[in-house]
Parts: C-alpha cells; structure tokens; sequence
C-alpha cells in the first residue's frame, strides 16, 4: 500500500473517531487523546494530521460535505435522467438519510457550528447553489422552495430531539415531500404578460 493511501486511510479513521466522539460527548470531550483512544492511534497520529481543534473540525466538515456528495451522486444515478427536480429530490432524500442514519453524524457537525460558527460561510454558499439549482429546475419555484424548507425542518427537528412524530410519520412525510405527483396541483405558472 502506497504511503500517501495509508495517511488517507488514517486521516479518515481519526475523523470517524472524531464523530463517534462528538456524537457521544459532545464538542467540549473532543480532545485529542478521545480521539486517540477511540481511533486506536497514537496522539502523535492524531496531531500529524490536525494540529488544532479547528483543523479537525474544518476535517469533519469536509469529510461530511464529502460524504454527502458522494451520496447525491449515487442517488442522482439511480434516478430517470429525465426526472423533473433532481436537486430538490436529492436534497430531500440527503435530509431523511441525515435523520435516518443510526449513528447520524449531523449532531457532531451541529455542534462543531455551535461551538465555531465561521464553517457557516462555507455551508451558506454551497446551500445558495442548491437554492439557485432547484429554483432553475422547477416550474414554480417557491413551491420547490417550501418543499425543501419543509424537509430542512423535519430534519432539524429529528436531529435537535424536538420532533413529537413518530419515525414512522417523519418518514410518510419525507416521502410526501419527494412525490413530485402529489405537488403538481400547486404549481402556479407565472403568467407570460
């Protein structure tokens, strides 16, 4: 194995770790030697790869926005190439995934922002392509709007432990929100004049 896969390989273990701490103790347990101890690496290790508590967040944050790429793409494959509102279906579909993960890594990432709020920029620009995206694609725009709202706020509420549905429910209503049939009744088409 080439020395440059074997660093990938340990820098990704340290930030699964890093989630599995976060996800357990909350950003303020998230030291280096937790992380050591869970990834099963020396501190050293750790330290090579992120020498700051920032670095390892600015990792987990790009290790997530990795992931979830990863995850559209395969998503957007395993759809017609000619269905309408790819990037509202996706985003929907990515939210429920958030929510539905065992071991959802979207608390851990939710408070490495509450603890530092600068990531935000880079959160804000990626959510304004999605938003400029899903507006070209739909024929009503703010209908398309509401629906990814929507799905941010059962998301939200699932992940902040606020939401009184059952799974169960959450999960009728995330396939509510992807069923573009159900929707077309609402489109309003501006008029041309």
């Amino acid at each position: 194995m080439a020395r440059q896969e074997r660093s990938e390989q340990t820098r990704n273990a340290i930030i699964e770790a890093a989630l599995t701490v976060l996800a357990r103790d909350g950003t303020a347990r998230l030291t280096f030697e937790a992380v050591a101890r869970e990834s099963g690496l020396s501190k050293g290790a750790v330290t090579h790869h992120f020498r700051s508590k920032a670095d390892l967040f600015k990792g987990v944050l790009a290790y997530r926005n990795d992931s979830f790429e990863q995850f559209r793409r395969n998503y957007l494959e395993s759809r017609p190439k000619d269905a309408p509102q790819q990037m509202l279906s996706v985003e929907i579909a990515a939210l429920r995934q958030m929510v539905d993960e065992n071991r959802s890594p979207a608390r851990a990432v939710l408070s490495i922002l509450v603890d530092d709020p600068s990531p935000m920029a880079f959160i804000r620009e990626r959510f304004a392509g999605h938003v400029r995206q899903i507006r070209e694609e739909a024929a009503d725009p703010e209908l398309a709007l509401l629906r990814w709202e929507a799905a941010w706020g059962l998301a939200l509420y699932a992940l902040f432990g606020l939401s009184p549905l059952s799974d169960k429910e959450r999960s009728h209503l995330f396939d509510r929100l992807l069923d573009d049939g159900a929707w077309t009744r609402f489109i309003k088409i501006p008029d041309g004049g």
